[in-house]
């Protein structure tokens, strides 16, 4: 398993793991977001993907970004300058309101899925769904079916 992992990195180009994933994130983002004019976008975790995730959506000029993190106080002591830039609130707060993104982000960790059939995405319109999460963050059980997952097994290929 181990070499074959290694031959696969190797003719692929992957050399650095955080970094591939940071370019194919990046570039993913920029697709999704030069396809739409407006884009209300929810990115769930505040760690050092979810930063990069936001900062690429405020970069191609978008001001719709929510921020959906355990602990809004803590992530926005973090990092304060991005803080200011979003909404940031509880995953309790997201099942609440009103906000209908066409581009959900996530970056959490879990042993398991988080967003599965019993526990479904708390948004259910229109929208793309990126998990760049490993292990995935969010099962194919639990997106709306006008929603589309782009999981792990998408940007492997």
């Amino acid at each position: 398993m181990i070499s074959a992992n290694r031959i696969i990195r190797r003719e692929f180009g992957f050399n650095q793991t955080t970094e591939s994933m940071l370019n194919l994130a990046t570039n993913a983002l920029e697709e999704a977001v030069s396809s739409k004019e407006t884009t209300s976008s929810v990115v769930l975790g505040f760690g050092d993907m979810g930063c990069k995730a936001i900062e690429v959506l405020l970069s191609l000029g978008q001001t719709s970004v929510y921020v959906i993190s355990r602990s809004p106080h803590n992530a926005a002591i973090r990092n304060p300058e991005l803080a200011s830039s979003v909404k940031i609130m509880t995953f309790e707060e997201w099942k609440k309101s009103s906000i209908k993104p066409n581009l959900i982000i996530s970056t959490i960790r879990n042993n398991q899925a988080t967003f599965n059939e019993s526990n479904p995405l708390p948004s259910t319109s229109d929208a793309m769904v990126m998990d760049f999460s490993w292990p995935p963050s969010i099962d194919k059980s639990g997106v709306s079916k006008n929603q589309e997952l782009f999981g792990m097994e998408h940007w492997i290929r």
